[in-house]
């Protein structure tokens, strides 16, 4: 028994160092292959970050081109409306320079018709005009034949009575021709 004994020790201490040996061997294999696994992680992690950063521009990116066509969309709409409106007073206009433009025409047309009536008035005033002026002649002509017929009358001697009563007419004739004038 004493040699069962001493090699049980024996075989519990190499067994002791076996496993000693087999806990620090797997205690320096989990210790490498966990720096490993860390490093590795961290490596993920960053390149993770990375990932999401990336992604966070490209967001930011798709947002900011998002509200641009949300704007020019907004504004093509707007000048969609403005170029109607322009549009509408155009017609607008238009139509009022039409209604000008025929306006213009009717007083053209009446202008015209204006200018020919005062014409023909300044052709009939230069007419009644020169009756005017024969009128007057006449009219001097007869005072003239009144005066006369009465210097000779005084001068005559004869009857006052038949010479004016012959005279009367043509000075009642004289004074019609002077209202008229």
């Amino acid at each position: 028994m004493a040699y069962l004994k001493r090699n049980i020790n024996l075989f519990l201490v190499i067994v002791s160092i076996v496993l000693v040996g087999f806990v620090l061997t797997m205690t320096s294999f989990y210790q490498l292959t966990s720096e490993g696994v860390t490093k590795e992680y961290y490596e993920r992690v960053s390149e993770y970050q990375d990932v999401i950063a990336e992604l966070q521009a490209r967001e930011n990116a798709l947002n900011k081109t998002s509200s641009e066509l949300t704007k020019k969309t907004a504004d093509t709409q707007r000048l969609g409306e403005l170029y109607t409106e322009v549009e509408a007073q155009s017609k607008i206009l238009e139509t009022d320079l039409s209604s000008t433009r025929e306006r213009l025409q009717i007083a053209n047309a009446q202008l015209s018709t204006l200018e020919k009536q005062v014409s023909e008035l300044e052709t009939t005033v230069e007419v009644y005009e020169n009756d005017f002026e024969a009128l007057t002649e006449k009219l001097e002509d007869m005072d003239d034949a009144i005066v006369d017929g009465r210097s000779a009358m005084s001068t005559a001697g004869a009857d006052a009575t038949t010479i004016t009563a012959t005279f009367d007419p043509m000075e009642d004739l004289v004074d019609d021709m002077e209202g008229i004038i």
